[in-house]
């Protein structure tokens, strides 16, 4: 199905142009099945759109089965917003893969008067929003007295990025709705993930990986603050086996005059830059706690920032040894034992009888059989003068057939 230049499928009880008044009864729901669904316009200002708004009572609810793509960008838009005392209605898409861009976006939003917003529930394996203004909105909008509502999400893969956001804002007096994703991967650069309130109390966000991680990166925010009332902030959940916070990105729950909400991130790894920060703090009001639990119980984890600049080994490793003050000197045998528990070695190094030139000096051997016959009658002498001391070696020699 295409929906192009303009076009609009419209089951709302009030005409999408012109002075036609509005009608008096609840909006009719609206399912679409089909294959594929693009929504384009090439026409500046000729918004393509699917609406089911209600001007006085409840909006209609849309269902959108889609098998394969969702396409949606250049404006276009799905509504199911309420302008009047009844409740919007709430967009279901159940599709195998969500795109929206360029200002593409779904509302439920209350626009004015007391009735509160409409939910959005979208079932897919890829989600992928991008571009500014583009994104999903369950918005509470300043001139409304009721509460925006929730958004859920079941998907395999969530992308926000440029931009774009999952927004269940209140600016009115209404409470800020809740926003609850259950995926495999959460990945946003430059996104947004707001359950905030300007004048009452922040929403609740729920991020839940099943299996994998959550990268928040270049400015990126996931936020359930009370900007200026006695409201408290939203708490926020996580729970992912790696969490990533870099490039300036935050995590906060905080509060102005109100308690700030608490933040609990469970997780195997949690990594933050030195430009990126997680807060639940209150600016007159009482802190709000920042919990950080380790999913494997048997091991500890620690939250450390990463370094701001690398580490150079050279300025770490210290030049203890100088190679003009030190050298070895062969003592021959001696030393200490290579097992503790032997005995200490012989001190005495061992004789070497050969020239200079290598050979065994063998031009007098009567003289080295002498000094043997010598050393043996001295030792013996020795040895019958106190028999019972026990004399150690005194050396080694070589006689003339090379033999110790």
């Amino acid at each position: 199905m295409i929906i192009k230049d303009g076009a609009i499928i419209n089951v709302s009880n009030f005409a999408a142009s012109g002075n036609s008044p509005a009608g008096k009864g609840k909006t009719g729901n609206l399912q679409i099945n089909a294959q594929s669904i693009l929504l384009d316009s090439a026409v500046p200002n000729s918004f393509s759109r699917i609406t089911a708004s209600s001007a006085v009572k409840d909006g209609g609810d849309i269902f959108l089965n889609v098998t394969d793509s969702f396409i949606a960008r250049n404006g276009s838009k799905i509504l199911a917003e309420t302008r009047g005392d009844g409740k919007g209605g709430t967009l279901n898409i159940n599709s195998n893969s969500v795109q929206f861009t360029t200002g593409a976006a779904i509302s439920t939003s209350t626009i004015i008067d007391k009735g509160d917003g409409g939910k959005i529930n979208i079932q897919t394996n890829e989600l992928s929003l991008d571009g500014l203004s583009t994104g999903l909105f369950s918005k509470a909008t300043a001139n409304s007295l009721g509460n925006s509502r929730d958004i859920n999400i079941h998907g395999k893969r969530v992308s926000l990025t440029n931009g774009a956001q999952i927004s269940t804002i209140s600016s009115g007096l209404g409470q800020a709705g809740n926003i609850n994703i259950l995926f495999e991967r959460l990945e946003t650069n430059d996104g947004k993930i707001t359950a905030t309130s300007e004048k009452t109390g922040g929403g609740n966000i729920s991020l839940i990986a099943t299996s994998s991680e959550i990268f928040l990166r270049n400015r990126s925010l996931v936020s359930t603050s009370v900007f200026d009332s006695t409201g408290s902030g939203g708490n926020i959940f996580i729970s992912a086996d790696t969490n990533a916070l870099l490039e300036n990105s935050e995590i906060k729950a905080n509060a102005v005059f109100g308690p700030a909400g608490n933040i609990q991130i469970n997780t195997k790894g949690l990594f933050l830059s030195p430009d990126s920060k997680i807060t639940a703090s209150s600016e007159f009001g009482i802190d709000g706690e920042v919990e950080v639990n380790n999913t494997e119980e048997n091991k500890k984890i620690n939250s450390q920032e990463l370094p701001a600049t690398p580490l150079y080994a050279n300025k770490l490793v210290a030049r203890s040894c100088s190679q003009t003050e030190n050298y070895f000197v062969v003592a021959g045998r001696g030393g200490l034992p290579t097992n503790p528990s032997q005995g200490l070695r012989s001190q005495n190094v061992c004789m070497d009888l050969r020239s200079q030139n290598g050979k065994l000096a063998q031009s007098q051997p009567k003289q080295i059989n002498d000094s043997v016959n010598q050393t043996s009658e001295n030792t013996q002498k020795q040895v019958q003068s106190n028999p019972s001391q026990l004399l150690e070696a005194q050396g080694l020699i070589v006689n003339a057939d090379g033999k110790l």
